[in-house]
């Protein structure tokens, strides 16, 4: 990354307006100090608050979005592809989904599962797209190790500190507007 780029990502979260904008859009709820960790996430893992591709859920801290996990690999020089395959039983419900990410670095792709008896959540959108749901978790998990993307988690892999429904509904709320 280029200096120039760097000064105006720096920029960014040091205009004052932008930083109320953030405070009171993806980051409402978050302290001082939550805020302050939040900027320093964004910057370090190049993750844009702005495309929607990063968050803060007070309940739940950093959450962000396998879009922006893409954009990042995308982006990188030495991304090279990936492939995801699902696996499925004979009533055709997925068991698990598998991502494969190459880099040009190295000489064999990073492979990560994800189980969908481990992942499956109560919510309309995994009863009625389980096997995209589950090639996210896949993708995300394959995606964050092959490019050291940390400090940041998915809504699916918090487990037990899943936000509640209104928060979730809230998040998206602030998130859209």
């Amino acid at each position: 990354m280029s200096t120039a780029i760097v000064a105006v990502d720096q920029d960014k979260y040091s205009n004052r307006e932008m930083i109320e904008t953030l405070k009171q859009t993806v980051c409402k709820g978050a302290t001082d100090a939550q805020f302050k960790m939040f900027i320093e996430v964004c910057r370090e893992t190049g993750l844009s608050p702005w495309l929607k591709e990063i968050w803060y859920i007070p309940s739940v801290g950093i959450m962000a979005g396998r879009d922006g996990y893409l954009r990042v690999a995308n982006e990188h020089p030495m991304f090279d592809g990936m492939e995801t395959l699902i696996e499925r039983d004979t009533k055709n419900i997925p068991i698990k989904a598998t991502c494969s990410v190459w880099r040009k670095d190295r000489s064999h792709p990073i492979k990560c599962e994800a189980y969908f008896s481990e992942y499956k959540k109560q919510s309309q959108i995994w009863d009625k797209y389980p096997s995209a749901m589950l090639a996210k978790v896949a993708e995300v998990l394959a995606l964050k190790r092959s490019f050291s993307i940390n400090g940041v988690v998915t809504e699916e892999e918090i487990g037990e500190q899943e936000p509640t429904r209104a928060e979730k509904v809230q998040a998206a709320k602030e998130v859209g507007a």
